[in-house]
């Protein structure tokens, strides 16, 4: 006797795709219920400091070290020799701005006083500060008011 085996494969068939349709709702059930995963937000830029032609360098919470690199769009390439590769630094620490001279080869002036070797200083709005005697940058604080 021959048996309808024909039928016994299109139910197997059927069931496969049944269970492929439900694996699939599964799957998008899951995805659906996925907690985002919280970014970062961007601290805000509270100080800058401002080179010639009012490019700005922010500082944000923390340490910040500026150097060659950093000034090489503003300073000539003869001149840029006189700047260390990390000049100085300038953060954030209890609450006050700061600024100290990495130990750099032609040394760093804040309001015309040389500061090199002689650890942290306060920096407040407006303050000049002379990177080698080459370029002059101003600390600024950003106002809170919008």
């Amino acid at each position: 006797m021959w048996e309808p085996y024909w039928i016994y494969f299109l139910i197997g068939l059927v069931g496969v795709a049944l269970l492929a349709v439900i694996a699939f709702m599964v799957r998008k059930a899951v995805t659906k219920q996925r907690i985002p995963v919280s970014r970062p937000t961007p601290l805000p830029v509270r100080a800058k400091l401002i080179l010639p032609g009012n490019i700005e360098i922010s500082l944000a919470d923390g340490a910040r070290s500026i150097g060659r690199k950093d000034l090489a769009r503003v300073v000539s390439a003869n001149e840029l020799g006189y700047i260390s590769q990390q000049h100085f630094e300038a953060g954030l620490a209890n609450g006050q701005y700061y600024i100290e001279d990495l130990n750099s080869l032609n040394g760093t002036k804040l309001n015309g006083v040389e500061i090199k070797g002689q650890g942290k200083h306060t920096l407040k709005d407006g303050g000049q500060i002379a990177v080698a005697e080459v370029i002059t940058l101003i600390f600024r604080i950003a106002s809170s008011r919008r």
